[in-house]
């Protein structure tokens, strides 16, 4: 997956990675959500956005690693996403705030 982001980001010419620095030494979640034509149609990039506003919100931008990544091989359920290994199956523009407070705040 690396190299197909990779390589996605060097024909477009953009970054597809948005990087929150290294947590001030905490641990850092990891979290990937599918960019590919599919998510993007299901509204991944406003998830994106939604997430980052999130994390601002709750001040906890260098403590979550967000990466796009180009097709998750999963086209025909919810927005692909996965954080630190493990698959989120209902991520959509609907339930990105209830995601978020379950994944990211532990709640």
């Amino acid at each position: 997956m690396k190299e197909t982001v990779q390589r996605v980001s060097m024909v477009r010419g953009q970054s597809l990675c948005f990087m929150y620095g290294d947590g001030g030494g905490q641990e850092m979640k990891n979290l990937t959500i599918c960019v590919g034509t599919s998510c993007h149609l299901k509204g991944s990039h406003h998830v994106i956005d939604r997430i980052e506003q999130l994390l601002q919100e709750h001040d906890m931008e260098e403590q979550v690693n967000i990466t796009a990544a180009f097709c998750m091989g999963r086209c025909k359920g919810n927005i692909g996403a996965v954080i630190d290994g493990r698959d989120i199956l209902d991520l959509t523009e609907e339930s990105v705030e209830t995601v978020f407070r379950r994944e990211i705040l532990d709640q």
